[in-house]
């Protein structure tokens, strides 16, 4: 669920003061799943932040929507491995110190197979931002063949 004071209490969105309160949140685990089986057809995103979208939602000639960014919460090992091209890659445990780096506009939020992702969707809607998880991951991205790049060699999810 989404907490309506959150945001407010932390103030400005690029704010200091939006960090040490989010990092503290982070670091006391006060992290809830949210959402439930979302009711999508294709290409038809949900409205409400937290609700999860599977790869089956997602156009296969442009599987990021205008307006959203793909957010990748995977270790940076995963990264170099392989990739959705054109991803933000910001590890879930950084995601604290690096509150700043997030992208403006709403996140898609990619892991291996979507629990990092969940819980980094719950604590990114908890700091204000409007996340979305991506169930199956990337693991389930690679199964549907969409595109994937690597830092060198021919791209795998591990």
């Amino acid at each position: 669920m989404r907490c309506s004071w959150f945001p407010s209490l932390l103030g400005v969105r690029r704010g200091s003061s939006r960090s040490a309160v989010a990092r503290t949140w982070w670091a006391e685990g006060d992290v809830h799943r949210s959402g439930g089986p979302p009711s999508l057809g294709r290409m038809t995103l949900p409205d409400a932040p937290g609700t999860p979208v599977t790869v089956a939602d997602l156009d296969r000639e442009k599987p990021v929507p205008d307006g959203y960014v793909l957010l990748d919460v995977r270790e940076q090992d995963e990264w170099d491995a392989g990739h959705a091209p054109g991803a933000v890659h910001i590890p879930m445990g950084d995601l604290p110190e690096r509150i700043d780096d997030i992208p403006e506009g709403e996140l898609l939020v990619v892991c291996r197979s979507g629990g990092r992702s969940a819980r980094s969707v719950a604590w990114l809607n908890q700091a204000g931002f409007d996340a979305y998880n991506l169930e199956g991951g990337m693991k389930d991205w690679q199964q549907a063949g969409l595109p994937l790049e690597s830092v060198g060699g021919t791209p795998t999810v591990v």
